[in-house]
């Protein structure tokens, strides 16, 4: 049959096709007995191996199970990983909350001038410096700075002891004591004491007797100098004149 066309008509007595031959006059005649087959013996006649059967159907439809099968599982598994996904995703609740958090921190924040900031109150940590501690030290350099070169200017009342001011030695070892007087009867003594009340010296009163020109200014100056170990907390230096004398002291403490 290959290559060529053939025409068939439907016979409904026998319920088949028939194939329809041509004659020499060019008319048509129906196929006899003997001259050809019908289209359903033609049709059974020309099957070959490469035909579709219904065992190989079965088979495809076997297979189009499995992939369909298979991809049910993809799809499966992909929705699984999809929804584990979704779990940590943003939501418009989420969000919500997140800008309602924003606001709250806004209100609270305000511009800060770092050019004048004011502390209204702070939590010092263990151990750190308060006002008290400060005022300690300041007074420790009050007492260290008592013993810086300091000169008293006064004038000795006639047949009186007149005092310099006294100095705390706490942090000091040594004294210097440096007068200059008017006077040649002026005399001098060191006194010690640990309240700064009741004085004591073991020294008796020594006279001023050098007569030098110490200031540059008159040749009738009476100087003197000494100098020794502080042996009390307080100590000062006490001044007799019998006629009344113009003195300078210095009284220094030494490191």
């Amino acid at each position: 049959m290959s290559g060529k066309a053939h025409l068939y008509s439907y016979q409904p007595a026998d319920a088949s096709w028939h194939y329809v031959k041509g004659t020499s006059s060019n008319e048509l005649s129906t196929a006899d007995a003997t001259g050809h087959s019908k289209l359903d013996q033609i049709i059974t006649n020309t099957s070959s191996s490469s035909d579709s059967t219904a065992a190989n159907q079965v088979t495809m439809i076997n297979s189009l199970a499995e992939i369909e099968s298979a991809v049910d599982t993809v799809n499966d598994r992909m929705k699984v990983s999809i929804e584990n996904d979704a779990i940590g995703l943003s939501t418009a609740s989420n969000q919500s909350t997140a800008n309602a958090s924003l606001a709250s921190i806004d209100g609270k924040i305000t511009n800060c001038d770092t050019g004048s900031v004011t502390v209204s109150s702070s939590v010092l940590p263990t151990g750190a410096a308060t006002e008290t501690k400060q005022d300690d030290i300041i007074t420790k350099l009050d007492e260290m700075n008592d013993g810086s070169n300091s000169l008293e200017t006064f004038s000795t009342t006639a047949l009186n002891f007149d005092n310099s001011t006294s100095k705390n030695t706490t942090n000091y070892s040594r004294y210097s004591v440096l007068l200059n007087s008017d006077q040649t009867d002026t005399a001098l003594v060191i006194q010690a004491s640990q309240n700064n009340t009741d004085w004591y010296h073991s020294e008796y009163y020594t006279t001023v007797n050098s007569l030098v020109d110490a200031d540059g200014v008159s040749d009738t100056q009476n100087n003197y100098v000494t100098s020794g170990d502080c042996v009390a907390k307080y100590m000062r230096v006490r001044i007799y004149s019998p006629t009344g004398a113009s003195v300078k002291l210095s009284f220094n403490l030494l490191h």
